[in-house]
């Protein structure tokens, strides 16, 4: 099947007149089976578009909303009841169960014009994001309307195969608009695919008559004498398809042969579990399927299906969703049009420019942003980057460097940090980690410090609990292991004290010398997702700034604000939001000297990375001398098209926090009977919730595969119970294989989630509804209930 999308440069340019024009030479000249559809209309149905079209083309004509009256559909007596996921999920449906050779799908009003919920119409067809062909604008100011069209659709990622026009009758003014777009546009106009993007004309059509058949004649004969344009529109959309599925066709060949993958062993590679991805949108991928079977009979005309129809090989799309959050970036979902729009001013504006000695507004709007949320009560400077690893290559220049001067320290000196700390793949990043799979066949790593292996929290045969080497701490409430302000006075944070201390004070004995304390907080990431016990962290940064006895700079703290080492946080993967909360200094009760924010930054639409640090800290690198300021650099230094996409994006993720998560956040203090001292259920924000529904959560936890689970914000892992454990594990193949299969709910689409050995995490985005979350834990429950 193929299929096309109609959109108009504005209304009544001809999107049914070349719907018509296009079906009449599908079905006559063709000969090839055609459907019409109009998801969205609005008048009197017997002045419907698909009315129209009914008279001319004995072809299936499909109206799936027409509202009574003649107004944008927005206006329209419950509209607004008309969601835009009922209507694209109803049009996927219909295209799915299609047989049809040829199907025109046609939009209402303009590319801007609203759709019945009040969004675009440009944004409401986006997740179906059908090859498109533009219907130009002939009157006078058309240009410039289908132009502006033209950059709206390709803002949002559709592509355009084709612009149709009217020619403008001979008795009117001769504007020639599509004269423009046939010889000069294509010529000037800078966009990457112009040689593909070809005009199609004809005629206007005669003016109407007062005299029904008289109008019919005309319009027949109309119609009969443009069919050979349309045919040639139809040569064209089907060579264009034609060269854009043998590309997807070739892309994993091409990809086995020139690609290198990160993380991934290639001998291990199946080329068939390689995901073609075409586009994203929401939470979704849409991945191509070559040559994928179903079962299809032939339509008849008016679409009836011919007797001894076969199953067919064609060429189908597929969608998956995305549970790794590509790789813990996304958080606004895949194709936002206002990110992309921001990033497209920003880029107009800016490009790049230089950042040393200069400012700009988003970069320094950012960094204000930043100080007044993130930074908010501690940080006083911004320095930027690209990527979380480089983000943690500064941080540890920073509080390496203070700790040296400020202890007067000489040799070499390392960092306390956490076993299965995982903090990038940059040399000194991967220093400041205990050898693991990622760094010990790297010829220069040389592990700097100590680590202290976590407890961890865990729900496990529904029962939350901190597990701590054979220990087990069991929790009424998984906001009470959260709750870290009324723990840290009760004996545990005394055994923790005890046992961090100890191990710090006999290692400093030995001839270490400590820089820094550097953690990931709450939850150790790529280490195998381990939710370690806040409490435990709390007590680490009290040890390593001295505020507790046991600190071997308990002494000093008396005399010097300054004392202890240096603490970085390390918020790549958890800041912004990720498990539910904006900064984890919110849990543990204490801030760091130095943290660093990517991943969510920018809503997953570009790279970049901030290290945030106090003013202590920045004053460490002052002097006279230009070798002693922090001499490191990044050559898209303070990206303007990043920073301002940042800005965007925390701004949403703030409404979302104060609107969309009331609900979420509420669940789990109800579910967890969370009361205040007077036994009334409590109304203040939970410091663990999940858009993971709790009651699930503790379901998965009795299953017989599972040895634990845990979530917080859009994050659940789910830990296996399997032979072998660690990064090496292939436990989870099978869970995962299943879960890719396309058998989700109402909707037909796969999960696509990667594994750590034995843990399977999966991840939402800050935007993921509702009833997605429950299709996803429904299937979760049915593929892991399944014998391995």
């Amino acid at each position: 099947m193929l299929a096309h999308i109609l959109f108009g440069a504005n209304t009544e340019v001809g999107k049914t007149i070349w719907s018509t024009a296009l079906c009449y030479a599908s079905h006559y000249l063709a000969h090839a089976p055609v459907e019409y559809i109009k998801p969205v209309g609005a008048g009197p149905v017997e002045e419907a578009d698909y009315v129209h079209l009914a008279k001319f083309v004995p072809c299936k004509c499909t109206n799936i909303h027409q509202f009574e009256k003649a107004m944008s559909p927005h206006m329209s007596e419950g509209a607004m009841q008309t969601t835009d996921a009922s209507i694209v999920s109803a049009l996927r449906k219909h295209l799915q169960a299609s047989s049809f050779k040829n199907t025109f799908v046609e939009t209402a009003g303009g590319v801007s014009s609203p759709a019945p919920s009040g969004s675009l119409q440009c944004d409401l067809y986006r997740p179906l994001r059908l090859p498109v062909l533009l219907i130009g604008d002939s009157k006078l100011g058309g240009i410039s309307t289908t132009i502006a069209a033209y950059e709206q659709l390709k803002v949002r990622g559709y592509d355009i195969s084709a612009i149709l026009m009217l020619r403008d009758p001979e008795n009117a003014p001769q504007y020639e608009n599509w004269k423009y777009f046939s010889e000069i546009w294509s010529k000037s106009y800078s966009c990457h695919d112009k040689e593909n993007i070809k005009c199609f004309t004809i005629p206007s059509p005669p003016a109407l008559s007062q005299d029904a058949e008289a109008d019919f004649k005309a319009m027949q004969k109309y119609y009969s004498e443009s069919a050979s344009v349309g045919y040639d529109v139809l040569k064209h959309i089907e060579q264009v398809q034609k060269t854009r599925l043998a590309r997807l066709d070739d892309m994993i060949n091409q990809t086995e042969k020139h690609i290198w993958y990160p993380f991934t062993q290639h001998t291990l590679v199946n080329p068939k579990e390689i995901a073609v991805i075409d586009s994203a949108h929401g939470d979704m991928y849409t991945v191509f399927a070559p040559n994928a079977k179903r079962k299809s009979e032939e339509a008849l005309a008016d679409g009836s299906k011919k007797e001894g129809s076969v199953a067919v090989e064609e060429n189908k799309y597929k969608e998956l969703f995305d549970a790794s959050a590509s790789w813990w970036t996304q958080g606004l979902g895949h194709g936002d049009p206002y990110l992309a729009m921001s990033a497209a001013y920003a880029a107009g504006r800016y490009g790049h420019v230089l950042l040393p000695n200069c400012t700009n507004e988003p970069a320094l709007g950012l960094a204000e942003d930043l100080l007044s949320t993130v930074g908010k009560g501690w940080a006083n400077r911004v320095y930027y980057s690209d990527n979380g690893a480089t983000g943690m290559e500064i941080a540890l220049k920073m509080a390496l460097k203070a700790a040296r001067i400020q202890h007067q320290l000489s040799g070499k000196i390392e960092i306390i940090g956490l076993e299965g700390a995982y903090h990038g793949d940059t040399i000194g990043t991967m220093d400041a980690c205990p050898p693991n799979v990622y760094n010990v066949e790297v010829d220069w790593y040389d592990g700097r410090g100590i680590w202290f292996d976590s407890p961890v929290v865990k729900v496990s045969n529904g029962e939350v609990s901190v597990q701590w080497e054979d220990k087990s701490f069991s929790f009424t409430a998984l906001d009470d292991v959260y709750n870290v302000s009324s723990r840290v006075n009760s004996h545990l944070a005394k055994q923790y004290a005890s046992f961090i201390g100890e191990k710090v004070r006999t290692a400093m004995q030995q001839g270490h010398q400590f820089g820094a304390l550097v953690i990931e907080p709450l939850v150790v990431g790529a280490g195998g997702m381990l939710f370690v016990d806040p409490l435990f962290q709390r007590v680490l940064v009290d040890i390593a700034k001295g505020r507790l006895p046991e600190s071997p700079w308990y002494t000093e703290a008396h005399e010097n604000k300054k004392a202890g080492i240096p603490v970085v946080f390390d918020e790549v993967f958890i800041g912004l939001y990720r498990l539910g909360q904006l900064r984890s200094a919110d849990i543990l009760g204490v801030y760091p000297d130095v943290q660093v924010n990517a991943k969510l930054l920018t809503g997953g639409l570009v790279p970049l990375s901030v290290t945030l640090a106090s003013e202590e800290l920045f004053e460490y690198f002052l002097s006279d001398k230009k070798s002693d300021a922090l001499l490191h650099g990044h050559s898209y230094t303070a990206h303007p098209v990043g920073c301002h996409v940042a800005r965007q994006s925390l701004k949403r993720l703030d409404q979302l926090n104060r609107t969309a998560w009331t609900e979420n956040k509420q669940r789990w203090l109800e579910f967890f009977g969370c009361q205040n001292v007077n036994g009334v259920l409590s109304s203040r924000n939970p410091n663990a919730w999940s858009v993971w529904d709790p009651e699930w959560v503790y379901e998965v936890s009795k299953l017989e595969c599972v040895e634990s689970i845990m979530a917080l914000g859009s994050l659940a892992s789910v830990v296996l119970k399997a032979g072998d454990h660690g990064y090496q594990s292939s436990a989870a193949g099978q869970y995962l294989s299943r879960l890719r299969e396309f058998s989700t709910g109402a909707e037909e689409y796969g999960i696509l989630a990667r594994p750590l050995g034995n843990v399977v995490y999966f991840m939402t985005s800050q935007i993921t509804p509702t009833h997605t979350v429950k299709e996803i834990q429904a299937k979760i429950i049915d593929v892991f209930s399944q014998p391995r």
